[in-house]
């Protein structure tokens, strides 16, 4: 009954926007930590380009790594983790020139009743979202970072034409490991991988 009377108030049309004013229902809440440290991490890219740095790895608490490439240094190395096995490497990245944005239900959990919760929630449902994890490439960390977490809610069978439409319309890629440590990849992300 409290995650009924919670679900009511899910509902971004809900949502009323002027100029720069938001106001929201009453017992609505708005939530910026899926996008608004990303859209910080390129704002500080921006920064960086006017003052003429070619070169950088800005790493946003490892959820948001938005890096900067030159002649010099053709990529950077990423390392990819397992979400349950936080020591145990799954694959790495060489990437240039982008962003590696990754949601997932390893560092928020809670414990009810012996059993863990992760903190991305499906707001159709009101229950932790059913992935484990998200990866996306792409050219910024403001987009990489709302998909990640939107398509943790995203069934793995639908992952891949999904990926597709995405990849079509903003260049981007990435992976989803689903609730039976499944890994899925886009067509185009392998091209990314590395063994090490």
């Amino acid at each position: 009954e409290e995650l009924q009377a919670a679900l009511q108030k899910i509902d971004f049309r809900k949502i009323e926007l002027e100029g720069n004013k938001v106001r929201i229902q009453k017992g609505q809440e708005l939530t910026t930590g899926s996008f608004l440290k990303a859209f910080a991490v390129d704002r500080v890219v921006k920064e960086l380009k006017r003052a003429g740095v070619s070169d950088a790895l800005i790493n946003a608490g490892g959820s948001t790594i938005r890096y900067l490439n030159d002649e010099s240094h053709p990529f950077w190395d990423i390392r990819v983790y397992d979400p349950d096995v936080r020591e145990q490497l799954l694959f790495g990245l060489k990437l240039s020139n982008g962003c590696f944005s990754t949601s997932a239900q390893k560092e928020t959990r809670i414990v009810i009743d012996g059993k863990e919760y992760g903190h991305i929630l499906n707001p159709k449902t009101g229950f932790p979202a059913a992935n484990k994890q998200v990866g996306i490439v792409g050219k910024n960390a403001f987009e990489g970072d709302m998909l990640s977490t939107a398509l943790m809610n995203v069934p793995s069978e639908q992952w891949k034409p999904l990926l597709k439409q995405l990849d079509e319309r903003w260049g981007v890629s990435g992976f989803v490991i689903d609730e039976n440590r499944k890994i899925t990849f886009s067509d185009n992300f392998n091209e990314n991988m590395t063994t090490e």
